[in-house]
């Protein structure tokens, strides 16, 4: 897969790894992990600037964000039923992300963007939910925009090593997506934590 990966985004460029990224946060099974680990060598290889390669990738993640978000708002209840019947796998992560989702509301749509099991369900779920719109794209946009980071980050450093880092990235996206949500959680309510000492 990796090296399938590496030879889109070779013979077609930004292009591709905007489909790719489109297509992963539209619920589909493309690993973002090695995608834009990709993204963030090509962008070393090329000299090409960070915040842009994050910017468009981010843009391409919220793309497929929405995109989700309309099923859910449109199909809700009856798409859930079916793909509990069809893909019963499914379920729990379906059901782990409602969860998340009442527990966190705005704050879980953001924050699902870099947990494995509730990322690729969150749009759906939030789109289901009736979550207003500009409350989805603005969270959406946090969320992706540090999960990308993270991993466009590490490809840019480790451009070299990219079918390595890919690896242990996927092997260890657990650890690196609590890691993400602890460092997100703290910068989020550090006025908060400011005002209380």
């Amino acid at each position: 897969m990796i090296d399938w990966v590496l030879k889109m985004i070779a013979d077609y460029g930004m292009i591709a790894i905007f489909i790719m990224v489109f297509l992963e946060y539209a619920c589909f099974p493309v690993p973002s992990e090695i995608v834009l680990t990709a993204a963030g060598a090509m962008a070393v290889a090329f000299h090409m600037n960070f915040g842009f390669v994050l910017f468009f990738c981010t843009a391409a993640g919220l793309s497929g964000s929405v995109f989700c978000y309309i099923i859910g708002y449109f199909g809700g209840a009856k798409l859930i039923k079916f793909l509990n019947v069809k893909y019963p796998k499914l379920k729990y992560k379906i059901d782990q992300s409602f969860d998340y989702y009442r527990r966190f509301s705005n704050l879980s749509v953001a924050t699902a963007r870099i947990i494995p099991l509730c990322r690729t369900y969150i749009a759906f779920v939030a789109g289901s939910s009736r979550q207003k719109i500009g409350h989805f794209l603005f969270f959406s946009f946090i969320g992706i925009m540090v999960w990308n980071g993270v991993l466009i980050g590490l490809g840019y450093i480790f451009s070299d090593n990219i079918q390595k880092i890919s690896i242990i990235i996927a092997d260890y996206k657990t650890i690196i997506g609590f890691a993400a949500v602890v460092f997100f959680l703290y910068f989020f309510f550090r006025k908060r934590l400011y005002e209380k000492t």
